[in-house]
């Protein structure tokens, strides 16, 4: 009995043993612009190569800071960014939460970006132009769907009531929610693919007053958007990005550290989240 329990034992250590072997290997292979190009065994390399993606971007942007200074502002709220940015008194916000929650969308549930978006509306000319990326898709094999009673279009439906002159557009990665009616326009767009932009970019040839990335929240693709919309976005217009979970926050220090000084650029603490918000002057 003795002997088979520690035959057991060390049976058992050999299977953790290969555990972490494989786990490290499939961490470094997945990793590799993070990982040490040096000797050494594979767990450590690996734990190294984790803490190195973790901290990459924030010690850029420390970097980035360090040289240029902070090209950015850090807002605390969604209503500071209204009221001390803006200059706008919050409460002004409610007609456009009312739109929101009418159509269905979370921008005013979930989230609070009416008050973003209300007094950059008021900002913008009448015949504005519009483009959301993220339609809502309500088809759950879809990466960031909203659920099966998630309302494909409704933010872009309640910014079409809102701005009763402007022209929206719309865009997404599940071709099944795309539609056309009147003053909504919606297209395909793969945000991981940087050529899928050039796609769109032929299907929409106007400068854009307003772009709002609500698609994959996810860096990748959130920088591929950014690239598209600052090319896109006519001189004054605005760039958001929304719903930037904490732990990526650090990724936008970085993202603003790198763009032009020019550039007015906002992070936001949102109710649930955080958004990056740019505003694009002459570059």
């Amino acid at each position: 009995m003795r002997k088979y329990l520690s035959k057991l034992k060390r049976s058992i250590k050999h299977g953790i043993r290969q555990l972490y072997y494989r786990r490290s290997i499939f961490l470094l292979g997945s990793l590799p612009v993070f990982a040490p190009s040096s000797g050494g065994n594979y767990r450590t390399r690996a734990r190294l190569a984790v803490h190195s993606a973790k901290k990459t971007f924030l010690v850029f942007g420390d970097l980035l800071n360090e040289l240029y200074g902070e090209k950015y502002t850090v807002v605390s709220s969604a209503e500071a960014f209204c009221r001390d940015i803006m200059q706008m008194d919050p409460s002004e916000t409610i007609a456009l939460k009312d739109v929101f929650d009418a159509y269905g969308s979370d921008k005013s549930t979930t989230h609070n970006y009416h008050f973003i978006y209300a007094p950059i509306l008021h900002s913008l000319r009448d015949e504005s132009l519009i483009l959301e990326i993220g339609l809502g898709t309500n088809n759950i094999d879809v990466v960031s769907h909203m659920g099966e009673r998630g309302r494909p279009g409704a933010s872009l439906r309640a910014f079409k009531e809102y701005a009763p002159r402007a022209n929206i557009f719309g865009a997404d990665i599940d071709k099944r929610v795309l539609f056309s009616e009147d003053r909504i326009k919606t297209y395909f767009v793969d945000q991981t693919n940087p050529d899928s932009f050039t796609y769109l970019e032929e299907q929409i040839s106007e400068k854009l007053d307003l772009i709002i990335d609500d698609g994959l929240h996810a860096p990748q693709a959130n920088i591929n958007t950014l690239a598209y919309a600052l090319r896109s976005c006519r001189p004054g217009g605005w760039i958001v990005i929304e719903d930037i979970p904490e732990r990526s926050v650090s990724v936008w220090h970085a993202v603003a550290g790198a763009l032009p000084k020019e550039l007015k650029m906002f992070i936001v603490a949102t109710e649930s989240s955080y958004a990056f918000v740019v505003n694009k002057q002459d570059v």
